[in-house]
């Protein structure tokens, strides 16, 4: 899809352009992310870290990390502890609180709260939730192989959801960016 949704910058300074992105980074309603979907794309939702995004961007999805935002947990505190921190807590409070739509959510588990968010976000939502499994022993002679399977696996949903196969071409372009 092509559609520009950030033109902000042109004929700005440095500064301004930072000033314009730090805006839209900081803003809880995502109004790129609703620009993008009004216009008919995808959205994949991930936790953070060790997601490869190329995949998704390859097969036309919008990939988004929820990193939480600075917004009052109305909903999604009934579904956490007290004890867990605000980044999972809000994470799934911008989907709950309709701030955010999402077409998958994919998450890693890299601490004991994100080991449970996959199955709190798959109870609560329609879309495709994965937990992203990473190798644990890199130095192990199968981890290129795991890893290799499990982004397969992730692929195989994004693919269902787009209904456009990740090509070769496609995946380079969008490591190319």
């Amino acid at each position: 899809m092509a559609l520009r949704l950030f033109d902000k910058w042109q004929d700005q300074s440095l500064d301004g352009i930072i000033a314009e992105c730090r805006e839209l980074v900081e803003d809880a309603d995502f109004p790129t992310v609703k620009r993008w979907r009004a216009a008919g794309g995808k959205v994949l939702g991930h936790f953070q870290v060790y997601f490869p995004e190329e995949i998704a961007h390859a097969a036309g999805m919008l990939p988004l990390k929820m990193r939480g935002a600075p917004v009052e947990c109305m909903h999604s505190d009934s579904h956490f502890g007290s004890y867990l921190c605000s980044i999972i807590k809000t994470s799934l409070e911008l989907t709950l609180g309709k701030r955010v739509e999402l077409d998958m959510f994919v998450t890693h588990p890299i601490c004991d709260a994100a080991r449970n968010l996959g199955a709190v976000w798959g109870r609560n939502f329609e879309y495709p939730c994965q937990i992203l499994y990473l190798p644990q022993n890199a130095n192990s002679a199968a981890s290129a192989a795991y890893l290799r399977d499990e982004y397969a696996r992730v692929q195989a949903d994004i693919e269902a959801i787009t209904g456009k196969k990740v090509t070769e071409e496609a995946l380079r372009n969008s490591l190319a960016v």
